[in-house]
């Protein structure tokens, strides 16, 4: 009896701790996050993680904001962010003045141009620089996310409708192999969120609804293709999708407990339980945890 009991407070704790952070939890990731800030005002991917990156300063920007927290020395991240665009190109670079822009740094730098509240319109030539260098589905994927961030359409171009063209043909067989949910979940989610993104109408909704929620893994979280263990950008990923398609996971509370459980005792959270902290992973953290909480809040005030 009295071990039921203990394993009933301890579940009972652990839901407490994922629902939301304590003030002391709070002030401790932003600990976490601001030990990763360098001189130039670039953060850190994670710590010790060699020099400061342009990805890296775009989550842990959108971690501070997630978590509620002020960034620190502002104007010398705007310098960084704005150091990466290469004029030329249209492109960002990963740091001021150094290496080539791709298309993942690129949409990094116009997400962190608005968090920073930066002109957007100094920073348009990335819109042709997509145009020019999206080849692949991950790439259109970020790039629409960067796009919808600044309020601008992607390029209708000739590369992008063969990938859309693309994206429905493997949905389609998601919807003939929807019994192998747990494996497929991240991908479908993630393709549906990008033909949202476009304004593009996802091909039998109903389908990819159960296929996303049907992927929920039993801690809580989502896996990649082929793995049965949960991470956060999975969940994030899937998290996104269910979403933009309002709905809510099968597993609210589970959820809530895999992200706390990927929290470390620096304030920073693990891709997985275990794992070491890192800008990425805390902002997977923060934006989950702000989308299952927002969901509350909506109940809530019904």
């Amino acid at each position: 009896m009295l071990r039921h009991l203990l394993a009933l407070l301890l579940a009972l704790a652990w839901v407490a701790a994922a629902r939301s952070q304590t003030a002391a939890e709070q002030k401790q990731t932003f600990g976490y996050l601001n030990k990763l800030q360098s001189k130039s005002g670039g953060f850190l991917p994670a710590q010790p993680g060699g020099g400061p990156s342009l990805r890296a300063t775009t989550t842990a920007l959108r971690a501070y904001r997630y978590f509620g927290g002020e960034v620190p020395n502002k104007d010398k991240v705007a310098e960084y962010v704005k150091g990466c665009f290469d004029k030329a190109s249209g492109g960002f670079t990963d740091r001021p003045g150094e290496g080539k822009p791709d298309v993942f740094l690129t949409a990094a730098g116009l997400m962190a141009v608005v968090e920073l509240k930066l002109p957007v319109d100094d920073y348009l030539g990335a819109l042709k620089y997509f145009e020019k260098n999206i080849k692949t589905f991950d790439e259109l994927r970020l790039a629409v996310a960067a796009t919808e961030s600044i309020q601008k359409e992607m390029p209708r171009s000739a590369q992008l409708k063969l990938l859309i063209r693309d994206i429905r043909a493997t949905l389609e067989v998601v919807r003939e192999k929807k019994s192998g949910a747990r494996a497929l979940a991240r991908m479908t989610g993630s393709m549906v969120v990008t033909l949202l993104r476009l304004g593009e109408k996802v091909p039998d909704e109903d389908a990819m609804r159960q296929v996303i929620l049907d992927g929920q893994m039993r801690d809580g979280g989502y896996a990649k293709e082929n793995t049965e263990k949960s991470d956060l950008e999975s969940t994030y990923r899937v998290e996104r999708a269910i979403v933009m398609l309002k709905l809510r996971p099968r597993q609210v509370e589970a959820m809530r407990s895999f992200v706390a459980k990927c929290r470390n005792e620096d304030g920073g959270y693990g891709l997985q339980p275990g794992a070491p902290s890192s800008a990425a992973a805390t902002y997977f953290a923060s934006i989950v945890l702000h989308w299952l909480n927002s969901k509350d809040s909506e109940r809530n005030r019904r």
